[in-house]
């Protein structure tokens, strides 16, 4: 490893030739170079995604690295290696890094030979969808009775959750919150919390509020069951959360829902 790394801290010094370029140190034309043959076009944070890779000429090639691109303590971006190992006569190659970057993030291979030239693959981007809590989100409607600060926990079948939950006896609750078509997925545990009544039950409602269109409607919730939810949105710029006490008179439920999350991308803008 450490012959490893000095190689490719010897490289770092050299100019990067992009693509497939040609040499001909004996007289003969040879080619070399390497590129990204494969690669997702999408991941979600936190996804190990697998990215093959081409090395031309690899009975002359000596180690091909996987680069990304970082922003460095100035702030400005450069290429940092995220992972490397000896091409070994094989041309084709395979990387499985980890997405650690929001929105998007770039990628490119380097290519190292015994001549000492060094050339770089075009780049690729895989564009990165994160699982956002719902508190990262504005309401501009809530009405009495609800919690969504995701700071105090609640029970639901005997487990301690944060997330979205109500109170009060107010028989039914709704929250509209604007997500602004960053999003498409929603995911959560729909359930009733454990100190509603026995024998009551609850119900959610989620919809899209431009369109009216359900996107998720739960089975009747009743103490001891959870209804674990991902459902896909179709970028709605506001979305409505309704959930009901569906009880007989007497007894009361206290609809919540667990870590609620929406898969997301550019919040930023």
């Amino acid at each position: 490893m450490r012959l490893l790394a000095s190689t490719l801290t010897a490289t770092v010094a050299l100019t990067l030739s992009a693509g497939l370029v040609t040499s001909a140190p004996s007289g003969a034309a040879t080619v070399e170079g390497v590129r990204i043959t494969s690669a997702p076009k999408k991941a979600i944070l936190g996804q190990r995604v697998t990215i093959r890779l081409e090395v031309a000429s690899p009975a002359r090639a000596r180690v091909v690295q996987l680069q990304t691109r970082t922003p460095n303590y100035l702030g400005d971006l450069e290429w940092t290696r995220v992972a490397v190992k000896r091409v070994k006569g094989h041309s084709r190659q395979a990387f499985r890094p980890v997405i650690n970057q929001a929105d998007a993030q770039r990628f490119r291979a380097v290519v190292s030979y015994r001549n000492g030239r060094v050339v770089a693959s075009r780049a690729r981007t895989i564009n990165v969808w994160s699982w956002t809590p719902l508190s990262s989100f504005p309401d501009y409607y809530k009405t009495n009775g609800i919690n969504d600060f995701a700071i105090s926990n609640f029970g639901m079948n005997g487990t301690q959750y944060i997330g979205w939950f109500t109170i009060g006896t107010y028989g039914t609750w709704e929250e509209r919150l604007t997500v602004g078509r960053h999003c498409t997925r929603m995911r959560g545990d729909f359930g009733v919390q454990d100190k509603s009544a026995d024998g009551s039950s609850g119900a959610f409602l989620v919809t899209n509020v431009d369109t009216g269109a359900v996107l998720y409607q739960s089975p009747a919730l009743t103490p001891g069951m959870v209804a674990r939810a991902d459902f896909p949105m179709p970028s709605p710029y506001r979305i409505s959360i309704q959930a009901t006490d569906t009880s007989l008179e007497e007894l009361v439920s206290y609809p919540a829902i667990g870590s609620p999350e929406l898969l997301c991308r550019n919040l930023d803008g």
